[in-house]
């Protein structure tokens, strides 16, 4: 069960044309960088999760505010974008707060870079993807697709793992997560050997 591709399978053709609509982008720089946002978002998650009282502080937020119907109305979501009424369920920026606080720019300007997006718009993807992927994982818990918090938690980090391992230089996420800070993302990426890393990160 691999996380990733079941919240890409959740963006079909006509998704991605509704999404590219909302802000403004071409289509497939949009499929690409969904594809990245995805990633960063699970990345950022699994970061978070690492020590115990982060992973039950997490699987509390999944219990009170993210059942997974959201996924029910995807579309709605989308056309809300990042203007949506903001409720815990649907308050991307709210989101993206918890999980990659003040990462939230050098993941955007590294989205952008790899996928050829404006990070602005890559932002605006974040806060519209950002309900999606939490309704995604509450979904997973409460249908009991795992056998508990616990098997989520050790699923997502199989999912960043797996996405790992597909790249010759490690997760871009993972490490720009990681990193101390100094010195620009675009020489976090050279450094990544970005280029190296687009065919599998952003394939569709």
């Amino acid at each position: 069960m691999d996380i990733l591709q079941m919240l890409q399978g959740q963006l079909g053709e006509g998704m991605i044309e509704q999404l590219a609509g909302q802000i403004g982008a071409d289509k497939d720089q949009t499929a690409a960088a969904a594809n990245g946002v995805f990633s960063a978002l699970l990345s950022g998650i699994n970061k978070n999760v690492a020590d115990p009282q982060g992973a039950q502080s997490f699987l509390s937020a999944l219990e009170r505010d993210h059942d997974g119907s959201i996924l029910d109305n995807i579309g709605d979501l989308i056309m809300g974008g990042a203007s949506a009424p903001s409720t815990p369920t649907t308050n991307g920026a709210g989101i993206l707060n918890h999980v990659l606080g003040n990462n939230q720019g050098g993941i955007a300007d590294a989205i952008g870079k790899m996928s050829g997006m404006d990070s602005g718009k890559v932002t605006q993807l974040l806060i519209t993807l950002a309900p999606m992927v939490l309704g995604m994982l509450g979904k997973m818990r409460n249908n009991e697709q795992v056998n508990s918090g616990g098997g989520l938690i050790d699923l997502i980090g199989k999912t960043v793992q797996g996405s790992t391992e597909q790249q010759s230089s490690g997760s871009i996420f993972t490490r720009l997560l990681d990193r101390d800070g100094d010195g620009s993302v675009m020489d976090d990426l050279l450094q990544m050997g970005s280029q190296s890393l687009l065919g599998g990160l952003f394939k569709k």
